[in-house]
């Protein structure tokens, strides 16, 4: 039996839902598995159809084990392969189990090209693959034979399926509509390609000279490789909690160096690494640093890992020696910053010198609690003058003012500018270290 599966879209995620329905350029849906991604790009057909009076957007997600072995002469116009993408697309948004969408054959698609089109088509696919494409005859001498593709000599039929997701994908972009859905484009296809990919669609002036037709692509992936860096707000990231769907649209480098560990299962010889590593104990820790590199920094790829605990840095310490075999001799010898409060088991840090990382990037502070390093202006801007902070349990003393840890990071985090002045010792031994690896 076919049962409907009541998913929607989380109450606090619809205007970011319905800012997808007209935005311009491209917007990366990125999340696990099963997450929502597939369900926002049916979701958003209905309203894109809407705002475009009538015409939907088209579907992308084009199976890559066709065949390739001939062309058929053109006996479909474009205007007939836009009427069954358009019927495609209404299969595609009814409210069943997920189905392929896409059902002309590539074949035919390039086939209905007109002669301009796929010129563009080949010399698109010979730039990006390093490869010759032309059309030929089965029987060169017999201009009534059947025409096929011919890849360096080849036909297209011993092509790999990565060659054929390629040739579909750029296949439907040419066609002349202003909105695409694209689903997984990264299947089959090597990373440096989906770099090259995501390089071409992602910049407008590079996108407008191939297809100049494009207003609007959303996008949903897997793949770290297509996340946009230069343009962090094109990224959102798609989480499931029960049968809502949550989008978080990212707005700092560092939340595209915090998806992608998260992406790649917290294992870093899989990612595309960032420049420095920041292990932290607590909530507080994390929320301050990260804030603090993302306006210092707002340039660099830097991950600030919230480890939960002064074990939980011990832990991550040995799974990164696990997967790197010896810190030391590897690109993160100095790229690795372990920050202990004052009170923690004794024989940590000595433990993460031990296991490869750098002596003077094992910090222990000389005051227990990050609220100590926290800037003075912002803190006696907010609560007034006061001689120490104090703790009282999960609360923080200044003065006569008592604030919960959290509430109190959030603020300060939310005070700080690129010029924010930090206490000498937090400065000395973990900001200005940074700093000069960043600008190496």
């Amino acid at each position: 039996m076919d049962v409907k599966l009541e998913t929607k879209i989380a109450p606090e995620s619809e205007s970011l839902f319905r800012s997808l329905i007209c935005r311009p350029g491209v917007s990366i849906l990125c999340g696990p598995n099963n997450s929502g991604k597939s369900f926002i790009l049916k979701e958003l057909v209905g309203p894109i159809r809407n705002h475009q009076n009538g015409i939907y957007p088209y579907p992308i997600g084009i199976s890559r084990l066709q065949s390739l072995s001939s062309l058929p002469h053109a006996r479909t116009t474009e205007s007939e392969l836009h009427k069954r993408y358009e019927a495609a697309s209404k299969v595609g948004n009814a409210p069943r189990a997920n189905t392929d969408v896409q059902e002309v054959a590539i074949s035919e698609s390039i086939a209905s090209l007109g002669d301009l089109a796929r010129s563009k088509l080949f010399a698109l696919l010979d730039r990006i693959l390093g490869t010759k494409t032309e059309m030929a005859l089965w029987i060169p001498e017999n201009r009534a034979s059947a025409p096929y593709l011919e890849v360096d000599g080849y036909s297209a039929a011993y092509t790999s399926s990565g060659f054929r997701y390629i040739t579909a994908l750029f296949t439907s972009l040419m066609y002349e509509h202003s909105t695409f859905l694209i689903d997984e484009p990264e299947l089959g296809v090597s990373p440096r390609n989906q770099a090259i990919i995501s390089e071409l669609l992602y910049d407008d002036r590079e996108r407008e000279k191939v297809f100049p037709h494009i207003k609007s692509i959303v996008l949903a992936t897997h793949s770290p490789v297509f996340l946009d860096r230069r343009t962090p707000a094109n990224n959102f990231f798609v989480t499931r909690a029960g049968n809502e769907i949550k989008i978080e649209q990212l707005a700092s480098v560092q939340e595209i160096s915090r998806l992608q560990f998260y992406l790649l299962g917290d294992r870093f010889e899989t990612l595309f690494l960032p420049s420095v590593i920041i292990l932290v104990e607590g909530d507080s820790d994390y929320d301050y640093i990260y804030n603090i590199c993302a306006r210092r920094f707002p340039k660099s790829p830097i991950s600030v890992i919230d480890c939960g605990n002064d074990n939980g840095i011990g832990k991550v310490v040995r799974l990164t020696k696990k997967m790197f075999g010896d810190i030391q001799k590897s690109p993160y010898s100095n790229r690795i910053f372990c920050v202990f409060d004052k009170a923690h088991e004794k024989k940590l840090p000595d433990h993460c010198i031990e296991q490869g990382i750098h002596r003077d990037n094992v910090i222990v502070l000389r005051k227990n609690g990050i609220e100590h390093y926290y800037p003075r202006d912002i803190l006696e801007a907010k609560y007034g003058k006061f001689d120490e902070i104090e703790f009282a349990g999960s609360d923080v003393m200044m003065g006569a003012s008592r604030v919960p840890k959290t509430e109190l990071a959030r603020y300060v985090s939310s005070q700080l500018t690129s010029d924010s002045k930090y206490p000498e010792e937090l400065e000395t031994r973990l900001l200005t270290p940074v700093g000069r690896l960043l600008a190496q």
